[in-house]
C-alpha cells in the first residue's frame, strides 16, 4: 500500500488518542507492515501513541494491555506538539475525543520534519 509514493512500511505513525480506536487502527497498520516485509517488533516500533497522560513510553506503569505492545523508550511528555518533536512522524491520526488537539503548532511541528505530513483528523 502506498501512502505518498512511499510503502507503508517506510512511515512513523503518531496516534493522537490511545484508547480501542487508536490501537485497534495501529494493530490493523502493523499487519498491513508486516505484509510489506517488516517482523512485528519493527512495525510496532514505527507506531507512537499519546493518550491524555502523554506519550505512551516504556517508564509508565499505568499501561493497558494493547497499549504496551506501543511503548517505546521515549521521552516523557504531556504536550502533543512536543510529542511531534520527538516521533518525528510522516503520519498523525487523530482518534481523541479531546477537541482542538491538532494544534497549528502541532501540523508546524509536522511540517518542519516532513516533507508532505498526512494528518488524519477523525
Amino acid at each position: 500500500m502506498e501512502i505518498k509514493g512511499e510503502n507503508l512500511a517506510d512511515q512513523r505513525i503518531l496516534f493522537a488518542g490511545a484508547g480501542s480506536a487508536g490501537t485497534g487502527i495501529a494493530n490493523l497498520i502493523v499487519e498491513k507492515m508486516m505484509e510489506e516485509g517488516l517482523s512485528l517488533e519493527e512495525a510496532r516500533r514505527r507506531i507512537s501513541l499519546f493518550d491524555v497522560k502523554g506519550l505512551i513510553q516504556s517508564k509508565r506503569s499505568d499501561l493497558k494491555a494493547s497499549q504496551q505492545a506501543y511503548a517505546h523508550d521515549l521521552q516523557p511528555t504531556g504536550d502533543l506538539a512536543e510529542a511531534v518533536e520527538e516521533v518525528m512522524p510522516t503520519i498523525l491520526i487523530g482518534v481523541s475525543t479531546v477537541s482542538g488537539l491538532l494544534t497549528q503548532q502541532v501540523i508546524s511541528n509536522m511540517a518542519r520534519h516532513v516533507e508532505r505530513p498526512v494528518i488524519f483528523p477523525l
